[in-house]
């Protein structure tokens, strides 16, 4: 091979080295600025651990059936969500928590089971903007949740919401459920 065989073989496989150098994904960041800012929490701690009950599968079942149907919810948990460090305002102040699921089932908008070990299978757990379960949030990126007023003149502000084991598939087994969210708070 002579050298201007050679150099233009090495220039060839520069170039389709930097192409695929380049060819990078990307990270978007968000925040927000506020006038307004408070600390916001879930059972009076940043990094919560919300424990559910333990329930029968069957609770997940059709009414009258031993099958499961995608969307049957079942185990009932409430949980606050507090602000906290406040600024005074002379005005009410209307916010509103957001979640971000790990793993979250497309089909139901449940967060995904990350168990590490004796997992359930087809069984997620949803969020709800309410005590009772019936405003579920559907998770799909950064998601916000019902609306939470500060009062006039108030540092703090709690609001109640709920979590419920849900299935996302016709086909469950019985395991541990495990499902994660990052959370925070948006004054817009």
């Amino acid at each position: 091979m002579n050298r201007k065989s050679a150099f233009k073989a090495s220039l060839l496989a520069a170039s389709m080295m930097s192409a695929h150098v380049f060819a990078a994904s990307t990270v978007t960041f968000q925040g927000e600025v506020a006038t307004q800012t408070c600390s916001i929490s879930i059972n009076s701690t940043t990094n919560a651990v919300v424990l559910m009950p333990t329930i029968p599968l069957s609770d997940l079942y059709t009414a009258s059936t031993t099958t499961t149907a995608v969307g049957n919810s079942a185990g009932l948990t409430p949980f606050t969500i507090s602000v906290t460090g406040c600024t005074p305002s002379n005005s009410a102040v209307t916010m509103y928590p957001e979640f971000l699921g790990t793993s979250v089932d497309t089909s139901t908008y449940a967060l995904g089971n990350t168990a590490s070990s004796d997992a359930a299978t087809g069984v997620g757990i949803a969020l709800y903007s309410d005590s009772t379960g019936m405003n579920q949030i559907n998770l799909n990126g950064v998601t916000r949740g019902a609306a939470m007023t500060l009062a006039a003149n108030s540092t703090s502000a709690t609001v109640t919401y709920s979590a419920k084991y849900m299935a996302t598939s016709a086909t469950t087994t019985a395991g541990r459920v495990t499902g994660v969210a990052q959370y925070t708070l948006s004054y817009l």
